[in-house]
């Protein structure tokens, strides 16, 4: 009876080691499968910010353009208003009638 207590420990622990080992493979394997998730995620998010600083450098000039365009509206407008007050001058003083 002894013998075979020792058999059925001996075999209980080789059992052991094969399971620890089979977890250890499959816990290495996750680790690498996790380290290949985060470098994946760790590129993706540099192009996702190299990306953002892109649109962000592309929203910036669409803006000055933008301002541009505004100033030069507002430089019309007033010259318009001062053609539209030098013709009502003239007329207000004659000088066209003659």
């Amino acid at each position: 009876m002894s013998e075979s207590i020792k058999e059925s420990t001996v075999s209980d622990s080789i059992d052991k080691q094969a399971t620890n080992t089979t977890k250890s493979k499959n816990d290495a394997q996750s680790d690498d499968s996790e380290l290949m998730r985060a470098r994946e995620d760790s590129k993706h998010e540099k192009i996702t910010l190299d990306e953002v600083i892109e649109m962000r450098q592309q929203v910036e000039i669409l803006i000055d353009a933008v301002n541009k365009r505004k100033r030069k509206c507002k430089e019309i407008e007033n010259e318009g208003k001062y053609l539209q007050d030098y013709i009502g001058s003239l007329v207000q003083s004659d000088t066209l009638k003659r």
